[in-house]
């Protein structure tokens, strides 16, 4: 199994939720920065008339095993702050994210 690292934060939601829950219980899989967004709901839309129509949330996000998600995703290793769009090597949440690659050994 390779370790997989995904850095998380508020921004991170809807889809990238959804990809989350596909990691979710795999072994060697970490998550870390600070809690995600919260919107693991599946949309649908309905036409009211020729002019409006609404997007509902219908349903929330489901796993391999059947567990339901309804709430943000919380960091394995909490990392507030410290981005570095512009230079990684100084990212607090890229450096946390390599240091537990770096432990982790890959099967």
């Amino acid at each position: 199994t390779i370790p997989i690292s995904f850095l998380i934060s508020p921004p991170t939601g809807s889809s990238a939720e959804f990809l989350l829950i596909a990691f979710k219980g795999r072994p060697k899989t970490i998550l870390v920065g600070t809690e995600t967004a919260g919107f693991i709901t599946g949309i649908e839309g309905f036409q009211i008339n020729d002019a409006t129509s609404v997007l509902l949330s219908t349903s929330y996000g489901k796993d391999r095993l059947g567990r339901v998600y309804k709430a943000a995703f919380k960091p394995d290793i909490l990392v507030i702050g410290a981005d570095s769009f512009t230079n990684l090597n100084k990212d607090e949440k890229v450096k946390q994210a390599v240091r537990w690659l770096k432990q982790v050994k890959a099967d």
